[in-house]
């Protein structure tokens, strides 16, 4: 597992109020977001996004899978949005 982005936010199509903080990395054909959680182990989801934030956002017509903060989804680079897509770009 790589990781390809430190510093990320995780919104889902669903619920665009609110969005968890965290890595994003790569597993094969898969992208797996690390969600900062609470002492739980639930998502710590914030409400204010800041605008220069890189993005993952999970549509609605995109299956995953969380468990205990942990996002696994296709890795389509679709997903990301334009901050994100540079510096992934910048990067490899």
């Amino acid at each position: 597992m790589t990781c390809i982005i430190t510093g990320c936010a995780l919104t889902l199509s669903d619920d665009t109020s609110r969005y968890a903080w965290g890595d994003l990395h790569m597993f094969e054909d898969c992208f797996v977001f690390n969600a900062s959680t609470d002492s739980s182990g639930g998502v710590n989801w914030g409400a204010i996004l800041p605008s220069c934030a890189k993005v993952v956002n999970i549509p609605i017509d995109v299956n995953y899978f969380e468990r205990r903060g942990v996002f696994v989804m296709p890795g389509l680079y679709r997903l990301l949005n334009k901050e994100a897509t540079k510096y992934v770009s910048r990067s490899t």
